[in-house]
Parts: C-alpha cells; structure tokens; sequence
C-alpha cells in the first residue's frame, strides 16, 4: 500500500507538470495548484495543504517521538549511557534521548545550510536520511544470503524456489541498496556548488554515523565496568 501510494503520487504530480519545474520543497503544494486551476476549482488547494500539514506532523511524531524510543530502550539495556533510559518524571517521556536527538537534528541542519539555502539543506539531509535509512538493509540482505549456508530447520520457512530463490532475492536487494546508497550521494541537479554539497552528504554522514559508534562504544565500556564491579 506504501508503495502504490508513492507510486500513484509520483505519478499523478508528474502528469500535473514537467518533472522539471516540481520543487522538491513544496511539489506536492505546487502540482496541486496548477491541477486545481486546471480544473476551475481553487478551492481545493486549502484542504490539500491542511491534509499536507497533518501528514507531516504525523511523519515527524513517527521521526522523532517514536524513533527517540529506540535509544531510550537500548539505555534501559545499558548498551548506551544510562542517561539515555531515564524517564520524565511527570511526563513520563524519554527526555533525555528526546533532547538529545532534537539538540543533534538541529546540528546537522545547521551544518547543512553551509554555504547554501533552506533547498539546498533539504535536499543534504535527505540523502542523509537515504543513506542512513539504506545501511542497515546492507546487513538485513548479506545475512539473508550468508545463512543460506546452513540446512534450514523445519521452523524455518524459505520462499518458493528454496535457497537459490533466496540468494537470488538478497543479491537483488543488495544490488538495489547499494545503487540507491551511491545515487543518494549525487548532489541535485540544480544545486549550484555540487562538490560543497558532495562534502557535506559524505562528510555529515560520517558524523552521523560516527557519533553512534561513539555513544555505542561509551555505553558498552560503562555497561562492562559495572558488571565487572558487581
């Protein structure tokens, strides 16, 4: 279903206007406009905005609310810094991981305005997003295909076409990841220092990804110190 909403989406802005005038801020607005005017119906673009509006809003408590749980139960576990596990005490809410994921998303849309404007910092901070979304299915796959060396118990339930099907499918996965991982790292076609926004995609990404490594390993010494000591 998410997929043939994106699709139709897609679709249907495209067959608005030329993929070449949609703004990459606002196309969904933007492809709703013109097919209003096409069609003498002005008064649609106000409840497109409004539906827009709330999409967002329930995408950034899906980003944010729900994605600083994660770390809030990885510090539960002490494989982060037991700071990450504390609760609110009258909101009950993960303040501290909530705090710190906001303070850090604030950073790199700081740093991804460098030497560019509000579009060229969106358009940073998506392949970042790419990136860091497309990663993890990197490992997902290589297992998928790496366990196929062992026999398959009988709770284990392979696609039809057994062990070559599934190789054939992580290959396809793999390969597809890696192509979008590699695509994320081009700069848009409009952005007019591209090598700046080339440094700032690798470059914050790396941050990014460093910083977790960095909390991840701060978390697991503390988490053995106190295991050792008791």
């Amino acid at each position: 279903m998410v997929v043939a909403c994106y699709l139709l989406g897609t679709i249907a802005v495209l067959l608005a206007m030329p993929a070449n005038q949609v703004n990459t801020l606002q196309g969904l607005v933007q492809a709703g406009a013109v097919a209003a005017e096409r069609l003498h119906a002005g008064w649609l673009i106000v409840p497109l905005a409004l539906l827009i509006t709330i999409g967002n809003l329930g995408a950034a408590s899906g980003f944010l609310a729900a994605c600083a749980r994660i770390p809030f139960v990885v510090g539960v576990d002490r494989m982060l810094p037991a700071a990450f596990g504390r609760t609110h005490p009258k909101w009950g809410s993960p303040y501290i991981a909530l705090l710190l994921q906001g303070g850090l998303g604030a950073l790199f849309v700081i740093l991804g305005q460098a030497g560019t404007g509000v579009k060229g910092a969106y358009d940073v901070l998506v392949s970042m997003g790419i990136i860091a979304l497309f990663l993890p299915f990197v490992g997902v796959f290589l297992a998928l295909i790496t366990v196929q060396r062992k026999p398959a118990g009988p709770e284990v339930q392979r696609p039809p076409g057994g062990k070559p099907v599934s190789i054939l499918i992580g290959c396809i996965g793999l390969t597809t990841t890696c192509v979008g991982i590699v695509l994320a790292c081009f700069p848009a076609a409009d952005e007019p220092n591209k090598l700046l926004a080339v440094i700032k995609i690798v470059g914050l990404t790396g941050m990014l990804l460093g910083t977790g490594w960095l909390v991840y390993t701060l978390g697991t010494r503390q988490a053995r110190r106190q295991r050792r000591s008791s």
